[in-house]
């Protein structure tokens, strides 16, 4: 049986219980790692500008001054400061961001196994009375974040 590495535990731990609990009962079933779950503003704003560039001039705390250069790199529609993520909620995150263990960030096969084990593993949950919240899947609300998972 998979468990969780210091770096997968600290990033769990900065989420929301329903979130711990989905994942400590589905690392039992499928191996993977918790990339990031509670994000500062900052850091939050950092994987924003994945993919864009800052106009001359420009003030980099506002969004309206970015342009983007590179789609496909783009990780984020959320800046960090205007427009805030889930990972950002206090006390504790309301979003996770997972990937299949050992890390194969381009296998959707992969991605979509461990979807599969999320979502039967947080029903499951439900029925018994452990969890009050279900998780959503990145890839299902925007057909490209695969990585993430929200309340």
């Amino acid at each position: 049986m998979a468990t969780f590495g210091n770096k997968s535990m600290t990033g769990l731990v900065s989420c929301q219980q329903d979130i711990q609990t989905i994942l400590m009962e589905a690392i039992k079933w499928f191996d993977f790692s918790i990339v990031e779950g509670q994000r500062t503003a900052e850091t939050q704003n950092d994987h924003w500008k994945k993919g864009r560039k800052l106009n001359k001039n420009g003030d980099p705390r506002r969004r309206d001054h970015w342009t983007v250069t590179d789609s496909k790199a783009i990780v984020t529609t959320k800046d960090g400061y205007e427009k805030k993520s889930r990972h950002q909620g206090m006390p504790k995150s309301g979003a996770v961001d997972i990937v299949p263990y050992p890390t194969m960030w381009d296998d959707d096969n992969k991605f979509h196994e461990l979807a599969g084990v999320i979502k039967a593993t947080q029903e499951r949950l439900l029925q018994e009375g452990k969890i009050k919240n279900t998780l959503e899947w990145g890839h299902d609300l925007w057909q490209w974040d695969k990585p993430h998972w929200q309340l």
